[in-house]
This record gives structure tokens, C-alpha cells and sequence, in this order.
């Protein structure tokens, strides 16, 4: 009873700073065309070649290489159209592409070395391929004076049993790719 009183306090003390503060009151901004902006697009941890077989997860879940494909199409395309929403709010010129990692799922777990769809290099170009296309349609259709593409390795595509923060580039599949 005593701990409870004494977090209770606490509790009524830390209450009592919150509602003491002054937070600043902003307006809604009105909708004009004005300004610049950049639009950034983030794609990863789509694990590729990772298989999820329907008969397996009681019908609740599937994956393999034709939905990753679709998947990652559908990316790209609602993209663009995301960035043609928003050009009714700013001018658009400049787009940031971050691939993330974890395209591939690798070897991570001794499940998906027997269950993918391909070997972690074959996953690799399989992902550069959809990815180039993915990119050529950006440059090609979304009307961007400079496109920056920026890249990160995830920690799916290792060939080391754990995750290690020195080396960890030199170690990921997806650094190469």
C-alpha cells in the first residue's frame, strides 16, 4: 500500500508538470500551390526470395517471388501518384529514393536457407532487376529535375551467423548490390 501511495504521488506530481506547460497554438495552413518541397520514397525489407507457403500458415499469409514482384511494382506505381497528389501542395522537383535493406532475406535463419526461393546472389540480381525498373520508371514519369538515390544495408543479407557493427558492410550481400 505504501509503493502504491508513493507512485500515486508521482504520478499526480508528473500530471501536474504536464498540464503546467504552454504549448504553442498553430493554425491550420490554407491550401496553395506554393513553395518547394522534395519527395522522399522509402522501399525495403521486402525479403524476396523469402517463401511463405499459404498450406503452412493455415491459409493466413503467402509470399514467394511473383508477389514480391507485384508487390514491389505496386511501390513504384502508387508512388508516382503520391507524388502527383502532392504536387497540388508544393512544387515538386526533387525526389529522395532510400533502399533500406533487407531486400533479401538471406540466410538469417537456417528455415530460409532451406525454404527460399533462390541463394542470397541470385536474390540480389533478381532485386537489382526489379529495382533498376523501378527507378527507370521514376526517371521516366515523374518529372524530377534530380532524382538521389540513397542506400543502406539491412541485416537480413549477411554471411555471418550474427549481426556485427564492424565490418557489417563488408559482410552484406545488399552493400554490393
Amino acid at each position: 500500500l505504501v509503493r502504491l501511495q508513493v507512485a500515486e504521488a508521482r504520478i499526480e506530481t508528473l500530471v501536474g508538470i504536464g498540464d503546467s506547460r504552454k504549448l504553442p497554438r498553430w493554425k491550420a495552413a490554407k491550401r496553395s500551390k506554393s513553395g518547394a518541397a522534395t519527395a522522399g520514397i522509402l522501399i525495403s525489407d521486402f525479403h524476396c526470395e523469402e517463401t511463405v507457403n499459404a498450406d503452412e500458415v493455415n491459409g493466413k499469409n503467402e509470399y514467394n517471388l511473383d508477389i514480391a514482384a507485384a508487390s514491389l511494382e505496386r511501390v513504384f506505381q502508387k508512388s508516382l501518384m503520391l507524388i502527383e497528389d502532392a504536387r497540388q501542395l508544393a512544387n515538386i522537383r526533387q525526389l529522395v529514393v532510400w533502399l533500406g535493406g533487407d531486400m533479401i532475406a538471406g540466410h538469417l535463419h537456417d528455415e530460409l536457407r532451406e525454404n527460399n526461393a533462390m541463394s542470397p546472389l541470385a536474390a540480389c540480381r533478381w532485386a537489382s532487376e526489379r529495382l533498376e525498373a523501378g527507378l527507370r520508371l521514376l526517371i521516366e514519369q515523374a518529372d524530377m529535375d534530380e532524382i538521389t538515390i540513397v542506400t543502406s544495408h539491412g541485416n537480413h543479407g549477411r554471411d555471418t551467423v550474427k549481426s556485427r557493427a564492424a565490418g557489417a558492410a563488408d559482410r552484406s550481400y545488399e552493400h554490393d548490390m
